[in-house]
């Protein structure tokens, strides 16, 4: 199995970022994963849809709330098809689900992606470069923050960014393909 191929890889990260733990950092890490809570997330998707609505960018929510339906769902299948634990020997807190792959990592490429797409062609060029640079900055380090709370492994949240890739760029082709019609 691929997953046992890297194990070693896996366990060397979560133990270094074991040793990094302390309870100030908990709490910087603890405040970034919430960006990928689905909680907050669910809040800001509503934020975001009713604003296109007032906007009348329906086909904008269609698709981007498809993408963020089938990008969730796709996560939790692979989860119960994979079923990896999660390496909860070091994790700050304990999660209840399947570890592979990222959930967070998942929708943060996604959903934080998408806002990016939507708003590109409104944005200065200067502005786009500065947007897409703390996109990255961002999706990093709540990937980052699910590693060193010790809740995923490096190849989970690997996984989930490829995996949040994909759903992104499907969204964006729907998103344009709707647009053109």
């Amino acid at each position: 199995m691929i997953l046992s191929l890297i194990q070693p890889l896996d366990q060397s990260v979560t133990d270094f970022f074991f040793h990094l733990q302390t309870p100030f950092l908990n709490k910087i890490f603890l405040m970034i994963t919430s960006f990928g809570n689905c909680q907050g997330i669910i809040v800001a998707v509503t934020l975001v849809c009713i604003y296109w609505i007032v906007k009348k960018k329906y086909s904008w929510v269609v698709s981007f709330l498809l993408t963020l339906l089938a990008s969730e769902g796709s996560v939790s299948l692979i989860k119960h098809v994979i079923a990896r634990p999660r390496p909860m020997l070091v994790a700050v807190y304990q999660e209840n689900s399947f570890s592979f792959p990222s959930g967070h990592a998942t929708i943060a490429v996604t959903f934080y992606g998408f806002l990016l797409f939507l708003f590109w062609k409104q944005l200065r060029k200067k502005t786009r470069m500065i947007l897409l640079a703390t996109y990255l900055l961002w999706v990093f380090l709540i990937g980052l923050s699910r590693i060193y709370l010790g809740v995923h492994y490096v190849s989970d949240v690997f996984a989930g960014y490829i995996l949040g890739s994909i759903w992104l760029l499907i969204g964006i082709y729907s998103t344009k393909k709707i647009g053109s019609l």
